[in-house]
């Protein structure tokens, strides 16, 4: 008898899953530093622009590369630093400790703000850099419930840099929802780190002026 199409899906899913650390059928390798991931060209390729055969990534953070192949093979990925994502394939890498910025089920976690938005804000850039619009969009969902869970200002102005750093001036996406998350806070003028950090990145400063005032409506800045 045929199974249920979901009980058909997740059976896919899990397939794919068990490939992850398993040099079976492995016919990509993907290096970062001194860590080599021995992958596949169809997990992989068919869900980025990368090329098939090798890919070196010298310049790359390796918690950011092993999260983004993390992501090829279980559609998800985790966004502390705390938890060693080799040690979570094939179990449910979320456990008991979830909220939105992690998964759909909605319970608090542990993470630090900034921690968070800051590696949502990485694997962002390295959706847009790699050609995955699922980890791209993905990213940003998650950046978005991170900022809606535990945004406040303290946690921003660490972001702030990264976001304008990792993020071409053409993708205005997650600049907009840093912004747009300063000023709901009342007297977010007045927050002395937040201003320097505002000084410093003026291209920030200006999205928060088009936050703060819609009906001017500014337009993006000039590439």
């Amino acid at each position: 008898m045929l199974g249920e199409p979901a009980t058909k899906h997740e059976d896919l899913l899990g397939g794919i899953r068990r490939l992850d650390k398993n040099e079976l059928y492995s016919d990509l390798t993907i290096t970062c530093g001194g860590d080599v991931y021995k992958a596949h060209n169809l997990v992989v390729c068919s869900q980025s622009s990368a090329e098939e055969g090798r890919i070196d990534l010298p310049e790359d953070d390796p918690w950011m590369v092993e999260r983004m192949i993390y992501y090829f093979y279980h559609l998800d990925y985790l966004p502390t630093t705390r938890m060693n994502m080799c040690k979570l394939s094939g179990l449910d890498p979320l456990g008991d400790d979830r909220c939105p910025c992690i998964s759909a089920t909605h319970m608090k976690c542990s993470i630090d703000t900034d921690e968070c938005l800051i590696t949502h804000s990485y694997m962002y850039s390295m959706g847009d850099r790699f050609g995955s619009p699922g980890l791209r969009d993905m990213a940003s969902a998650k950046f978005t419930a991170a900022l809606v869970q535990h945004g406040t200002t303290t946690g921003l102005p660490p972001v702030i840099p990264v976001v304008c750093a990792t993020t071409p001036d053409s993708d205005p996406v997650l600049r907009t929802l840093v912004a747009q998350d300063i000023v709901t806070y009342k007297g977010f003028l007045e927050d002395k780190i937040l201003q320097i950090s505002l000084r410093e990145h003026p291209v920030m400063a200006y999205y928060v002026l088009r936050a703060e005032h819609p009906d001017l409506n500014l337009p993006l800045p000039r590439i």
